[in-house]
């Protein structure tokens, strides 16, 4: 059985001329306007309404939503009506975003063109297709091209790092285990001395290769995350423990500030990791004697803030757009001499946003810094119940 193709074209087209996807647009130079339907069913409004309208269905274009040339809806608009002078049937396509009655988005494909009747009175007749599942799937994957450009520049710059950073304490490790092969009747000072050097050097190793996999593995969303009920201040009273010794040899006083019952919900290990390293941050950039302070507040009915104050040495301007940012990896020397690997706060950046938080800082040179993130607050359990009932 032989099937005809213009049958079954003209069968897509009669269904298409039918469906709720498709419309029809029609005004003259003296404002007889006309529209489908489909349209007005689509975008929850009436003929009278659109017609009033200074730019009738254009008026509805959302601002800088439309992706072909970046017109206005009255840029269109004056555009179609200059082509009423024009000769027929020379068409203009074009694709944009309107706004629903209710706030629904709708993208359309128009096709104009000029028109004579036989009264030789010219008009603009369209006709026009939803597009909203094509334009939204191609923002989709426009997204996700970008995140993985992204993704391999951090890949490549992680290489620079492993290839570059990583080498410089192997050359400090290989040098001072020569000497002490070497050199057997070394003094016991110099010994314990070069072993410090060899310690160091094999700490900063670890720390940086830690954090290379923990950002490595965030960005691959290969990380074990188990967000749970957590006292925040608890987990930095914690931290303050952890690193009492480094705050007793600098004789800086780290003291907490917390308003009762700020229970967010949070995985312990990275959240304890994020306020570690800012409080590490803190005590390595302030000055002997000085003060660090961590508050704990209500940031709104949904979020917890933390936040992380120091009077130290603080961040130049020029380099505080640095911060946050594996390509720039920023770095400096604190105040005792500490170094740093410059990964801390790309990685601390990254487990905020892994709770759906967010992360800011304030800082002057000379005068100290300040670090804010908030988390996401942990439901009441009456609220829970209300919820689930």
């Amino acid at each position: 059985m032989k099937v005809s193709t213009t049958n079954i074209e003209n069968q897509i087209i009669t269904e298409l001329l039918y469906s709720n996807s498709f419309f029809h647009f029609s005004w003259s130079s003296d404002n007889d306007y006309n529209c489908s339907t489909s349209f007005l069913e689509k975008t929850k409004t009436t003929l009278t309404e659109i017609s009033n309208l200074p730019f009738k269905h254009f008026s509805l274009i959302q601002k800088n939503s439309n992706i072909e040339e970046g017109f206005s809806g009255e840029e269109l608009y004056i555009l179609l009506k200059q082509n009423l002078g024009n000769e027929d049937n020379k068409k203009v396509e074009f694709t944009y975003r309107i706004k629903t009655n209710d706030d629904k988005p709708l993208w359309i494909k128009e096709i104009a063109s000029v028109k004579t009747d036989d009264n030789n009175n010219k008009k603009i007749v369209s006709v026009a297709f939803e597009v909203t599942d094509f334009v939204q799937k191609e923002i989709e994957l426009n997204k996700v091209v970008v995140e993985k450009i992204q993704l391999n520049k951090a890949k490549d710059k992680l290489i620079s790092i492993i290839s570059h950073d990583l080498r410089s304490p192997f050359t400090s490790l290989l040098g001072f285990t020569e000497i002490l092969l070497s050199e057997p009747d070394l003094p016991v000072e110099e010994r314990m001395e070069f072993l410090e050097h060899i310690h160091n050097a094999s700490k900063f190793q670890l720390d940086m290769v830690n954090q290379l996999l923990d950002w490595t593995n965030l960005k691959n969303g290969t990380m074990r995350f188990v967000p749970q009920k957590l006292d925040i201040a608890n987990i930095a009273s914690n931290c303050i423990s952890v690193l009492t010794g480094v705050s007793i040899h600098k004789n800086i006083e780290v003291k907490l500030n917390s308003e009762p019952n700020q229970f967010v919900i949070a995985d312990e290990r990275l959240i304890t990791q994020v306020i570690a390293n800012l409080l590490s941050n803190a005590l390595k950039f302030t000055p002997d004697g000085e003060k660090i302070t961590i508050d704990i507040n209500n940031f709104n009915k949904d979020e917890t803030e933390i936040i992380v104050k120091d009077s130290g040495v603080g961040i130049a301007e020029k380099d505080q757009e640095k911060l946050f940012n594996i390509e720039t990896k920023f770095s400096k020397t604190g105040t005792a001499g500490e170094k740093g690997s410059g990964l801390g706060l790309t990685l601390v950046k990254e487990i905020v946003e892994k709770h759906s938080g967010k992360i800011w800082f304030h800082s002057k040179l000379n005068e100290g810094s300040e670090f804010h993130f908030t988390l996401p607050k942990a439901k009441d359990t009456t609220e829970i119940l209300e919820d689930e009932f």
